[in-house]
């Protein structure tokens, strides 16, 4: 279980920042606290199901993007900005990313 919540934790992260939000903001639009947040994103806290499809609503996700298996997702600070740098681009190019990724990670 705690792998699991660990796991739900990075894609947290990966989807806040990818929405370009900050804790703070992703916490008030939850009606959480921040540490709230900083818990879940550390696999502190168990997340529930209506508290995931709140999230992937707010960062514009899919549910199976937190609770599908894949690849560990490691999200590393240099990494960060270029995250961000994507929230402006079209659908067709984040499609064309995650197509080039998916090759990436096969190789």
């Amino acid at each position: 279980m705690i792998e699991e919540s660990v796991k739900i934790g990075k894609r947290i992260k990966l989807a806040r920042t990818y929405a370009d939000l900050t804790q703070d903001e992703l916490a008030e639009k939850m009606s959480f606290e921040r540490g709230v947040i900083q818990r879940m994103e550390k696999g502190q806290r168990k997340v529930d199901l209506q508290e995931i499809k709140r999230i992937a609503e707010i960062t514009g996700k899919s549910v199976e993007f937190f609770t599908e298996d894949e690849p560990e997702i490691k999200i590393a600070t240099n990494h960060s900005q270029k995250i961000r740098d994507y929230h402006d681009l079209s659908d067709e190019a984040l499609e064309a990313i995650d197509k080039l990724a998916e090759l990436l990670r096969k190789k």
